[in-house]
């Protein structure tokens, strides 16, 4: 897949029910220079939470170290959204315009697609978490057995889990960041408390702001699909 600074005008791949196409990521070139938004290196906040010469590793880095931007010729800045996986780290383009990583993982992970495409294929208005969860359930139920959304870590009902936590897990870490004054821990043991403090409170308040986050998802579905849902 071309790296999205080496071609920045490649189009999205085509789309099916339940088969979303992917964003592409930087080639190692264009990933080196990355920046957080206070303009220092990704590169250089990594090294401060590293322990022991160990690479530092983990999917819930790219809960913290995001968004990134990027110098492009011709282009600016442009953003683009970390992550971390099997010990690396890709760079991936924001294609839907996200404003948080909440944003970002609602339009790019395929569970959380799943439950945007069939909140946007909902022939009723929904308002609460118990119509959203109702409707992903529903969607399930009614899906041929080798739909891919009956496969593991798939499926609207996975995604809005993924969605709840991710949405709780930002909220909290807002109120650290605005506690501390800073935006990025600064060492190994330091990451850890922030990681395990925003998780586990995340989940005391996950449904405090329940019509806030049922908003966002509608919103959201309609951004991701933006003609309606895909037949």
């Amino acid at each position: 897949m071309d790296c999205f600074l080496c071609k920045p005008d490649g189009g999205r791949s085509p789309e099916t029910p339940w088969n979303w196409s992917l964003p592409r990521a930087l080639c190692p070139r264009h990933k080196l220079p990355a920046r957080l938004e206070d303009g220092q290196r990704l590169s250089e906040a990594l090294q401060r939470v590293r322990r022991d010469d160990a690479a530092v590793e983990g999917s819930l880095l790219g809960w913290i170290f995001n968004p990134v931007f990027l110098d492009a010729e011709n282009h600016g800045s442009v953003r683009g959204w970390s992550d971390f996986a099997a010990g690396g780290m890709a760079i991936v383009e924001d294609r839907f315009t996200a404003g948080s990583y909440f944003e970002f993982r609602a339009c790019e992970v395929a569970r959380a697609v799943d439950l945007l495409h069939v909140l946007r294929v909902a022939d009723r208005p929904l308002s609460t978490l118990g119509e959203v969860v109702t409707v992903a359930g529903a969607a399930e139920e009614a899906a041929p057995r080798d739909a891919p959304i009956r496969t593991p870590l798939r499926g609207p009902s996975a995604g809005l889990e993924d969605l709840i936590r991710t949405w709780s897990f930002e909220r909290e870490l807002a109120r650290l960041r605005q506690s501390l004054g800073r935006r990025w821990p600064v060492s190994g043991e330091d990451l850890d408390v922030w990681i395990d403090r925003c998780a586990a409170l995340a989940v005391a308040s996950a449904m405090e702001s329940e019509t806030a986050f049922v908003r966002a998802l509608l919103d959201l579905a309609a951004r991701r699909f933006p003609t309606g849902p895909l037949i």
